[in-house]
């Protein structure tokens, strides 16, 4: 498992590294727009792996305007965690950033949220 997590994260890495995106607006909300990098985007089984961009509509209180997350996403639990976490000084993705290199805990996607929105279209998807 950590070898699969350790693998997929350098196989992102150059994409991250790089800025070389396909960003596609999944949704928009009143607190901010929803992106998911297509590139990225990896299939095994139940499971989506994927980056995502929210560009804040506001500044938030760490004066960040933007973040990229690499998420791990089951479907078939309709279950998610974040792999790795970027925060960024501007919108989109540039600008200065900060990385939390944690591993969170699994989260159950809540009925009527824009995660369930977002995941819905990520489980959709078929290579």
């Amino acid at each position: 498992m950590f070898r699969t997590l350790i693998s997929l994260i350098i196989f992102i890495f150059p994409s991250i590294c790089l800025g070389d995106y396909d960003w596609k607006l999944i949704t928009k909300s009143d607190n901010g727009d929803f992106y998911v990098d297509m590139k990225s985007l990896t299939i095994k089984n139940d499971k989506r792996f994927f980056l995502r961009l929210r560009d804040y509509k506001k500044i938030d209180k760490y004066g960040e305007k933007s973040n990229i997350i690499y998420f791990e996403t089951d479907c078939k639990k309709f279950k998610t965690r974040f792999l790795r976490d970027m925060y960024f000084e501007e919108h989109m993705g540039m600008g200065k950033s900060k990385t939390l290199n944690e591993v969170g805990e699994w989260i159950t996607i809540q009925k009527n949220s824009i995660g369930e929105y977002f995941n819905n279209f990520i489980c959709s998807i078929k290579k």
